[in-house]
């Protein structure tokens, strides 16, 4: 399981991981400087996107203005957990020297579960570049069947793996919380034959979401089973969806409610906010007095509530600071 704040594996351009070479030709992209000795490293192709930093914790963080190996792992537990950040990682940035035995378990590792107290919930990984390296999760509903947040990069691999996690109902929906984070949705849809949910308000042609089979209109809440919400949360963008999953007291909230590393607190990115800042906080608001244990964003890093009063510290801090200044 991932904490909270990774034979011969093919990369996407059919290189291998260990060797830096693809289709015959030698890989010109560097080493970074900023690593520590050892077979484990990041190269220049790094776009600091975070994921390798959230994932291991104790391998990767970020050195120059891109993620390194600052501390090489030790044993096989964590270099698997390593080789899981590299498949996970949506450029193919992390590599080995030599070829590492553990990178086909490590690939077949996903979809992951987030947490031991969460039921079937899992990341699934694979990043996808398309949709700026945000964070895909799957929900098995014991009445429906996979749900899936947001869209991974395609990989057949995960796909028969997912497949395997939602048995006999199979992969139900695909629920996209706003245009940004689609990447493939249209090949999921076309693999599993799964319902596309979105919000008419992030409808676009040029990424395929037009094509979406369930469009949502007005504020919801939408009811698709006993256990299973989605939520209106515009802020963000004028259409933001989430999933908010009653059993498990989990929200998959997309890219309006996560944790900033760098602020060490809850944000709402206000930065990248497309929108409405006001309504954003205003939705924040509204979600954080919901009974909440977690919140699993697409950018950002996770949120664990261990208790009431972290979450209402926490969200206390947010409104003090960014809620009010708006970055």
């Amino acid at each position: 399981m991932l904490g909270f704040a990774v034979g011969v594996l093919k990369t996407r351009a059919g290189g291998n991981l260990q060797t830096g070479r693809r289709r015959g030709v030698v890989n010109m992209k560097s080493r970074l400087p900023s690593n520590s000795a050892g077979d484990l490293y990041v190269d220049s192709s790094c776009i600091d996107c975070d994921v390798c930093r959230w994932m291991v914790p104790d391998v990767f963080d970020r050195a120059q203005g891109q993620s390194a190996v600052l501390h090489q792992p030790v044993g096989d537990d964590m270099m698997r957990k390593a080789l899981q950040a590299a498949v996970a990682c949506p450029v193919g940035s992390i590599r080995t020297e030599t070829p590492n035995p553990l990178a086909k378990a490590a690939r077949d590792d996903f979809p992951i579960p987030v947490h031991e107290t969460l039921v079937d919930i899992y990341y699934n990984g694979f990043n996808s570049e398309k949709s700026f390296s945000a964070n895909s999760y799957l929900v098995v509903d014991e009445e429906l069947g996979g749900v899936l947040i947001d869209s991974p990069r395609y990989n057949s691999a995960l796909a028969k793996s997912i497949e395997k996690k939602c048995g006999d109902l199979g992969v139900k929906y695909m629920v996209l919380t706003h245009s940004d984070d689609v990447a493939d949705h249209a090949r999921w849809a076309e693999r599993f034959g799964l319902t596309r949910i979105m919000h008419k308000n992030q409808i676009r042609s040029f990424n395929g979401t037009n094509d979406v089979e369930m469009v949502l209109e007005g504020e919801g809440p939408w009811e698709i089973s006993k256990n299973l919400n989605i939520l209106f949360v515009p802020g963000h963008s004028s259409g933001c969806i989430a999933l908010h999953d009653i059993k498990n007291k989990t929200l998959l909230s997309g890219d309006f409610y996560a944790f900033s590393a760098r602020k060490g607190t809850i944000s709402g990115f206000p930065d990248y906010n497309h929108f409405s800042w006001q309504t954003q906080v205003e939705n924040m608001t509204k979600v954080t007095r919901m009974d909440l244990n977690f919140v699993l964003p697409g950018h950002g890093r996770r949120i664990h509530f261990e208790t009431p009063e972290m979450k209402e510290a926490m969200f206390k801090e947010f409104l003090d600071t960014e809620a009010k200044v708006g970055r």
